[in-house]
């Protein structure tokens, strides 16, 4: 009789002995297929959390930048040079004038974290003319911006015998640009009239710093610098541009005034700050708990594996005690050693290769629903090869000692105890 028709019949005859062994397979690799598919579904979800999450870290940047290029030219100067012996209490008369070579000092030092570099005189003068005071402007337009490419200035140069007004000014006085004014005996033309700025900037003629340098005999100085910083994230960006300009200025000081888009701007890089700091966080919890998931997957699928290879190993050779007479006739009409041994563990390969299948099915099935189709691949070549090649190694293990006594057994002893 042929070793396969044996096989097959044996199966047949004897199916609770094969059913309890392929159900020790079959729950073996269910459970090693349900604890991959486990980890793959975390580690799917785990990259679609933390996908959204670089989303809204990157949208959050996003923000921050687009906030701070859409309010640069609302934001105003937040930063001013001055005389390190200056103080807001000290009268306008005794106010402590920079050198204007202190502009080009700064000029060529072209510090990274300042741009929109502003030199201005600025004085509250009598306007004789029109019987009231007003401050008198002057500045020769911006002397330094970073990236001149992507920035543009935030004021205009006014040229000679041209005046910028305030919106306290040309309201009060019905001024329009193209008309004509005198100032302590210089006539200007007005360039433009400006929106409210507040109560001082609503009140400044601004002209050339040349004019003013003349008008105010301040020949050769300034009042000081106006600038904008980077409105860098690190709160510690003010500190460096204070040492960066006492290096090139020692005899000024930095003063920072700011104003509301400042602080949106920096509430908007606090904000994405903490959402990095979210995104860090939940990097490091799902690499813990992934661990953890690893070491107890490491513990349990060695352990169901020994538990289902005893199985299958006392169900064989239980298989093998009811079938010694039957052996005892196969090797006594001419079987071999090899060939009983081969019948034993090509019931195994069977044993394996339909457990590996319907572990593998079951393992996958039983995730299915409660995982949802979408976050498990169903039929993943790899996994389907390895759940097969594994059991059946794990048959062929379990049974080879019962097969092995199988095929040493004396036909003579087994039929005279039959």
């Amino acid at each position: 009789m042929r070793t396969t028709r044996l096989l097959l019949r044996e199966i047949f005859h004897r199916k609770a002995m094969f059913i309890a062994g392929l159900l020790a397979v079959v729950l073996s690799v269910g459970v090693a297929v349900g604890s991959v598919t486990l980890l793959r579904a975390f580690d799917r979800q785990t990259e679609s959390i933390l996908q959204a999450k670089q989303d809204e870290v990157k949208h959050a940047w996003a923000q921050y930048r687009d906030d701070v290029r859409r309010s640069m030219l609302e934001l105003g100067f937040n930063l001013l040079i001055v005389h390190k012996d200056q103080t807001l209490s000290t009268p306008d008369e005794e106010t402590r004038y920079l050198p204007e070579a202190h502009v080009e000092k700064l000029r060529r030092a072209k510090l990274a974290t300042i741009n929109h570099v502003l030199p201005f005189l600025q004085k509250r003068i009598w306007w004789e003319e029109k019987k009231r005071w007003v401050t008198l402007y002057g500045t020769p337009g911006e002397v330094q911006i970073n990236n001149p490419a992507k920035q543009v200035p935030m004021v205009r140069s006014i040229p000679p015998g041209h005046a910028s007004l305030g919106r306290g000014i040309h309201e009060s006085l019905g001024l329009h640009p193209g008309d004509r004014f005198v100032l302590t005996g210089r006539e200007f033309v007005v360039q433009d009239t400006r929106p409210a700025e507040g109560f001082q900037e609503d009140e400044q003629i601004r002209v050339s710093l040349n004019e003013a340098q003349q008008m105010l005999n301040k020949p050769g100085l300034i009042t000081g610098l106006m600038a904008i910083n980077c409105v860098c994230e690190d709160p510690r960006g003010l500190a460096n541009i204070r040492r960066a300009i006492s290096a090139v200025l020692p005899d000024t000081q930095v003063r920072e005034h700011k104003g509301n888009m400042v602080v949106r701007a920096e509430e908007r890089s606090r904000a994405a700050r903490e959402t990095e700091a979210s995104l860090q966080r939940e990097h490091r919890n799902r690499a813990q708990l992934r661990t953890r998931r690893e070491a107890f997957n490491a513990v349990l699928l060695p352990a169901v594996a020994v538990v289902a290879a005893v199985w299958l190993g006392l169900v064989t050779w239980m298989n093998v005690h009811h079938r010694r007479g039957e052996i005892a006739i196969l090797r006594a009409i001419g079987w071999t050693d090899g060939r009983v041994f081969g019948l034993i563990l090509g019931k195994a390969v069977v044993t394996g290769v339909l457990g590996g299948g319907l572990g593998y099915v079951g393992g996958q099935l039983a995730l299915a629903i409660p995982l949802g189709f979408s976050k498990i691949q169903m039929f993943e070549i790899r996994l389907i090869l390895a759940s097969l090649l594994g059991a059946i190694v794990l048959a062929v293990l379990a049974s080879w000692l019962p097969a092995l006594h199988a095929s040493r057994m004396d036909p003579a002893v087994v039929l005279q105890q039959e």
